[in-house]
This record gives structure tokens, sequence and C-alpha cells, in this order.
């Protein structure tokens, strides 16, 4: 029964490494494009690491692990079940995160265009933007004292939006809460 168990996790493993393998290489192979021209040109989109889809199937691939082991043994209540159901679409959506249009930001010449679950658009002119915040987790974009965007810190190419914000004319204002003060 426990090498039965130990083939189906291996499965479940391999099948999400073969899922994710192919848009991880086409994400490296872009990222060192990239780096050979020296950085993006005109147009460019800041999303998050691909980092997060291999996170986010070694989260799955344990949660479902745990889960079948619990299912197995006849431990597997309604309780558990709703917290490994939880894990599993946790890391479901650590998976769809480094996927295009899921979200992400298009940087053209004159306008930042953040894109949310494939179906949420929403566009802001450079010339709009009047102030930005570095915070500890990412970029926030003020138009006409409103907030309108925010970028997370850990996507790529972020420093390539704060050249193109600074080149427009707007100072990025950091802020940092200094560590154990609230």
């Amino acid at each position: 029964m426990i090498v039965k168990v130990i083939e189906n996790i291996f499965s479940g493993i391999g099948i999400l490494f073969v899922i994710y393998i192919v848009p991880l290489s086409l994400d490296l192979i872009f990222v060192s494009a990239n780096r050979k021209k020296g950085g993006p040109g005109k147009n460019f989109d800041v999303r998050p690491n691909s980092s997060l889809a291999f996170t986010g199937a070694l989260f799955g691939g344990f949660s479902t692990a745990c889960a079948y082991g619990a299912y197995v043994s006849g431990q597997l209540d309604k309780p558990l079940l709703a917290i490994y159901g939880s894990f599993i679409v946790i890391s479901v959506l650590l998976m769809l995160a480094p996927v295009k249009h899921f979200w992400d930001q298009r940087v053209t010449d004159d306008s930042i265009t953040a894109y949310r679950l494939w179906c949420i658009k929403r566009t802001v002119l450079l010339k709009d933007i009047d102030r930005c915040v570095m915070k500890r987790g990412g970029l926030d974009l003020y138009s006409k004292g409103r907030r309108v965007m925010f970028v997370d810190g850990l996507s790529n190419n972020i420093m390539w939006l704060c050249k193109r914000i600074e080149k427009n004319g707007v100072k990025i204002t950091v802020k940092q809460k200094l560590a154990g003060m609230r």
C-alpha cells in the first residue's frame, strides 16, 4: 500500500514537472535575450518570477500527497479536506502567476496596462502618474492623489519600470519600516 502511495506521488510530481518545464525554459530564454540586448526595448512586461510556478508545483505536490496519504489511512475528514483543498487552490494560483496576463503589467511608450486574471484590464498613462512609493512589498503608483496600481517587488523587469517612471520626471520615494518598529 505504501509503495502505491509513493508511486502516485512521484507520477504526480513528474506530470507537474513536465507541464512546467516548457514555460520555465521559455522564460529563461526570454530573460537571457533581454540581458544580451542590455534590457528590454520600448515595450516590456513586468510579471511575477517563474520560480513561483516551481514553488507552487512543489507545494501542490506536497499537499496532494498529504491529502492522499490521509485518504488512504482513513483519516481524511471534512475539515482536513477543506484545509488540503485550500492549500491546493493556493498552489494552483502560485503556478498560474507567471502565465501571461494572469497577473502582469505591460509597459509601452506612454502607458502601463495591468492585467489581472485574464479579464481585468486597467491602463494608466505615464504622464498621469504623479507619485511613486517603493514599499517593502513593491511599488505603489499614484495618479491625482489616488493609488491606481501596485507592482510586486519580486517581479521581473521592475527596475526597468522604475527607470521608465523616473525618466518621465516622477521621483520614487522609498518608504521602509525599521525592524522591530510598528
